[in-house]
């Protein structure tokens, strides 16, 4: 175990501060060594944004995808930046996506990452279609902004640096240090007690307050469990309209971001006139109130 002393000593000589509280120094005395304690201290975003590093250690490459584009990848990303590097990235939903776009569709990406449904509807819906991607992790948005560009595609496509929520506020975003799957950074309203975790600030705001008179044609969100919370933002546009959503399940996230279980989320979608279906195979089966008896962490599924 490291010592209060090494705790202390790591906070002066590497970030040039002091703790900021007792509670970070007593998270931090379960730690094994003092090689970890330091690794800590040296992969934090706030020794990297002190010495000029950025928030990862990403390497992006540009490569060809969907026979039409260019695309900003991360290939320290085994997640989305695979799939968009095989061409191929989530098959079942983006078959579902397709099949919902036509010419001048306007599309809500939310929670866009590196832009895979941003360019497949911008593929599809025409030059007088409109897309209005959400990505909130600074790093992520400042590379899709760069393929829209490359693309010419910033007339169709307007990004927002913004994460959706229910109202107007500034939280955490969390990833994991040194992760695979920047996707599965989630935000979260408070401190996480986690030595595994750092957090940047990132913005957030309502959809029915951020763009109050656009709606859209088809929503596709995924947001590590803030979907209820997106969609309590967004009650006027569905009053307005009942596009179809396509989502996910996601039981773990659900509770630990939004404080709700999948029975709640789907309610809540029933609250605003949608029903619950399965996606398999690029369809919508099965309808569902809850989460299935499946041995699975996650699901995709649809609201129409």
């Amino acid at each position: 175990m490291v010592t209060r002393e090494e705790i202390v000593w790591c906070y002066r000589a590497i970030l040039g501060r002091v703790p900021e509280s007792e509670e970070v120094i007593t998270q931090k005395l379960q730690l094994e060594n003092f090689n970890q304690l330091r690794k800590i201290f040296l992969n934090s975003s706030e020794f990297k944004n002190q010495n000029g590093f950025g928030f990862t250690n990403s390497k992006w490459v540009a490569v060809d995808i969907l026979d039409c584009y260019t695309q900003w990848i991360d290939l320290s990303d085994n997640y989305v930046s695979k799939g968009c590097l095989n061409n191929s990235w989530e098959p079942s939903e983006t078959d579902y996506f397709i099949s919902k776009l036509e010419d001048q569709s306007i599309v809500f990406d939310i929670g866009a990452n590196i832009g895979w449904f941003t360019l497949v509807a911008a593929k599809h819906i025409g030059d007088e279609g409109a897309i209005y991607a959400f990505e909130p992790r600074p790093e992520t948005a400042k590379m899709l902004k760069r393929t829209l560009t490359h693309n010419k595609l910033d007339d169709r496509v307007h990004l927002w640096n913004y994460a959706l929520l229910d109202k107007w506020e500034e939280l955490n975003l969390y990833s994991g240090f040194h992760t695979d799957n920047p996707g599965g950074s989630f935000v979260f309203k408070g401190e996480i007690p986690s030595s595994n975790q750092e957090a940047i600030k990132v913005k957030a705001a309502p959809l029915d307050e951020l763009l109050p008179n656009i709606f859209p044609d088809i929503i596709k969100i995924d947001v590590e469990g803030a979907e209820p919370l997106v969609f309590k933002g967004a009650k006027i546009l569905f009053k307005v309209k009942k596009p179809p959503i396509l989502s996910e399940l996601h039981p773990s996230q659900l509770m630990k971001v939004s404080n709700a279980t999948s029975y709640q989320y789907i309610d809540q979608m029933k609250s605003y006139g949608y029903s619950c279906y399965l996606l398999e195979n690029g369809q919508p089966t099965q309808k569902i109130n809850d989460y299935p008896a499946v041995k699975k962490d996650l699901l995709s599924v649809v609201f129409e």
